[in-house]
């Protein structure tokens, strides 16, 4: 059974928009449903995923079963959302590209380093990732729809991001390419931070630095 340990606490609170703040009830439930992830986090990097059971969470989080089923109906719902999570912040990461409007080679494999360097710090993650994809083949759809959102983040500096949204075959392409290059960088990551593979990193990160300036150049 995992040892129950401290939490960390969990992010600002989401207002209801920019000047209201939601009401204390709803701050607390969406503050104890934001715990009760990190637990989930903490118990799943601890215990194989297939081994931790909801109990481990219970523990962890110090809650009652009734109130864990208040949020989740199992530990596959957690996993779910504790992955929409993490790949939903890597839109930051991409903006962070977007902002430079026009990035050469260079620029590009040093913005792929960084972006490595983040996931070797979430190896765990990276490991529940696939176990995830493996378990629930639904998140492929949710991650194929935050890979369009990462898109749009990167069409905002980078015109050849930028789908024209008139269903031509052009602007399908455009898409089937862009999210081509999105799982370029998922397996280099997966290959560089799991490294039993026989590839080197400088040129896995070059390779996708000239496949991103191609992509650029064919569609800016």
């Amino acid at each position: 059974m995992a040892k129950s340990t401290s939490l960390k606490k969990s992010g600002p609170i989401q207002t209801a928009d920019d000047d209201t703040v939601l009401p204390l009830r709803e701050r607390q439930r969406q503050r104890r449903r934001q715990d009760l992830i990190e637990a989930a986090r903490e118990v799943f990097y601890e215990t194989h995923y297939i081994l931790a059971t909801v109990e481990d969470i219970l523990q962890r989080a110090e809650i009652s079963r009734p109130t864990f089923y208040r949020y989740f109906s199992d530990k596959e719902a957690v996993l779910r959302e504790i992955m929409l999570e993490d790949v939903g912040l890597q839109s930051l990461l991409w903006r962070d590209l977007a902002v430079i409007g026009n990035p050469s080679e260079k620029q590009v494999c040093a913005w792929a380093v960084r972006f490595l360097k983040g996931m070797r710090k979430k190896s765990q993650s990276v490991a529940l990732f696939n176990i995830a994809c493996g378990l629930d083949t639904t998140l492929i759809h949710e991650f194929s729809l935050i890979r369009d959102q990462n898109m749009a983040v990167l069409g905002e500096g980078i015109k050849a991001f930028s789908l024209k949204g008139d269903g031509s075959k052009k602007d399908g392409e455009r898409r089937a390419a862009a999210h081509l290059l999105f799982y370029q960088l998922d397996q280099l990551c997966f290959n560089c931070v799991f490294p039993r593979f026989d590839l080197d990193e400088a040129a896995l990160i070059s390779v996708f630095a000239r496949n991103f300036r191609q992509f650029v150049e064919t569609y800016g």
